[in-house]
């Protein structure tokens, strides 16, 4: 059986801390286009930010722990919903943040993160792929001026 081996205290400093990525990134967005991006934490813990872009009603970043694989915060840019534990639905543009009270096997609820509907705290909502990988690093503490160039094709604008 799946179980979570992150404290909630652990997750939000590996989320709220700050991160550098680890090298320069030249991101090419394009069709059916998956970007993986090394973070450090100032503690040296290991982070990937893996940006995925489908289609422009399905497009997700997500920022997880190297080792483990468990997911700190996605942000889900599509038309699909998140059913927290209280049962309300969030649909359309949304974050997920990792929450350990989600996670409750006794009531059949597996999922570990929480969601909430854009524009949340200083999250935007993005209005488009760029823009929402930014969102993210700043929304993250994560320093990532100088290292990383992201462009997209002109007919995914």
């Amino acid at each position: 059986m799946f179980s979570i081996s992150l404290t909630q205290e652990q997750a939000n400093q590996l989320l709220f801390e700050l991160k550098v990525l680890a090298e320069k990134y030249d991101l090419k967005i394009s069709a059916n286009s998956i970007n993986k991006l090394e973070l450090s934490t100032k503690n040296k813990d290991k982070l990937v930010m893996t940006c995925t872009y489908r289609t422009k009603m399905n497009m997700h970043i997500n920022i997880h722990e190297k080792s483990t694989g468990i997911s700190l915060i996605r942000l889900n840019l599509d038309n699909k919903f998140h059913k927290n534990l209280n049962g309300e639905i969030i649909r359309d543009y949304r974050v997920n943040i990792f929450d350990l009270s989600e996670y409750c096997p006794k009531k059949g609820h597996f999922a570990y993160m929480k969601a909430y509907k854009l524009p949340y705290k200083k999250l935007n909502r993005p209005t488009n792929f760029v823009f929402a990988i930014m969102e993210v690093l700043n929304f993250t503490n994560t320093d990532f001026y100088e290292k990383l160039k992201v462009e997209m094709e002109e007919n995914l604008i």
